[in-house]
């Protein structure tokens, strides 16, 4: 294919329909990846954002990417456009990925994929625009959905469910559009701020404003930032997408230091790859989760 010229600094993120839309050198990267007879199913361009971290602890190389949904897997290309840095293809098994995050805060966006290698687990990163998230909205859903017909329109289109009314609406419009359009909520555990202050210090946020979901397929966690003081605006909210069949155990710790604050581990993926997520619940909402999930 020739490559397109550009420049890695286009100020949108595009879907494109077939390879040889994608700009610069990604038509090549993805077909490189690519299998005989494999169909490529979603295809986005997104150029480069010179950042390597985000909140929530986000981590990944700077670069424009490229990222294609096939029937089976996820190939995600990047350009770094510096001298001496290599283009690199990362190909996943749809069977290999434990979980995937997604968010936004301000102009920033981040789709993270963590997955499983023979070595242990990894990640893979793309930051973007944050005005072209509904795209990677749709990939997300697709992914969840990689076992059905295709449906690109988003739950939130949907009548207003009861389960979410009293949730934050910014966690609700972030949760929705993730979700199946018959996808259906089985249990919501609702976490408001708690804070805790230790001697001589500010007060420190423990647990940031959260919705908890279970539903047949998932367990979908949608959380703001930990603002820096009490009614500080946030502006990051981060949406964690775990398949159930990936979740093999779930324990309850009481949390230290703090007998009504619980802390949920929830194991992913085989022992012989262990991978565990950690956070803050109160302990009614921790054991009606673990029985959502385990039960």
């Amino acid at each position: 294919m020739p490559t397109r010229f550009f420049s890695g600094r286009e100020s949108w993120v595009f879907r494109a329909q077939f390879l040889d839309e994608l700009c610069g050198h990604h038509p090549d990267l993805i077909a490189g990846a690519l299998v005989s007879d494999e169909r490529v199913r979603y295809l986005v361009y997104s150029p480069l954002r010179e950042t390597t971290a985000g909140p929530f602890g986000i981590r990944g190389a700077s670069g424009s990417h490229a990222l294609a949904l096939t029937d089976s897997r996820v190939i995600v290309s990047r350009d770094p456009h510096t001298p001496g840095s290599a283009r690199t293809v990362r190909v996943l098994r749809y069977e290999d990925i434990l979980f995937v995050e997604l968010g936004e805060a301000l102009t920033l966006g981040w789709l993270v994929f963590h997955f499983v290698t023979p070595e242990g687990v990894a990640s893979e990163t793309m930051v973007f625009q944050s005005t072209g998230i509904d795209l990677f909205r749709t990939a997300v859903r697709i992914l969840r959905g990689r076992d059905r017909p295709t449906d690109a329109s988003p739950a939130a289109a949907r009548e207003p469910d009861a389960n979410f009314a009293q949730a934050p609406p910014y966690l609700r419009s972030q949760l929705l559009p993730v979700l199946l359009n018959d996808e259906q909520p089985r249990l919501v555990v609702q976490s408001v701020q708690r804070w805790r202050t230790a001697s001589g210090r500010r007060p420190a946020c423990t647990i940031p404003e959260r919705l908890s979901v279970v539903t047949e397929r998932s367990l979908v966690i949608v959380e703001s930032e930990r603002p820096h003081r009490p009614g500080a605006l946030v502006f990051g909210v981060n949406v964690t997408c775990i398949d159930r069949p990936v979740v093999r155990e779930v324990t309850i710790a009481s949390a230290r230091g703090d007998v009504d604050v619980a802390e949920v581990a929830v194991d992913l993926g085989a022992s012989t790859a262990p991978c565990r997520l950690r956070y803050l619940l109160d302990p009614v909402g921790a054991d009606a989760l673990k029985h959502a999930l385990m039960g």
